[in-house]
């Protein structure tokens, strides 16, 4: 199942740090807008999980934690 949200140039633009899972992720985005390169964090989790997976979202407050402090 894909995104809701289609990412667009406009949407990396307004983005301060878009975070993603994997390294490709990070590369579909710089497709749209090359300034993606310098505000993209790669988390390094596979994405492999279904949406609301328990482990995907321990695994994500975790990673994320180190970014923006204590994720709820």
């Amino acid at each position: 199942m894909g995104a809701r949200t289609v990412v667009s140039k406009e949407l990396i633009g307004w983005a301060d740090m878009i975070f993603v899972m994997e390294e490709h992720h990070k590369e579909a985005l710089i497709r749209i807008d090359q300034n993606a390169e310098a505000k993209t964090i790669v988390l390094g989790v596979d994405d492999h999980y279904l949406k609301g997976d328990p482990e995907l979202t321990r695994i994500l407050k975790e990673k994320l934690s180190e970014y923006l402090g204590t994720v709820q």
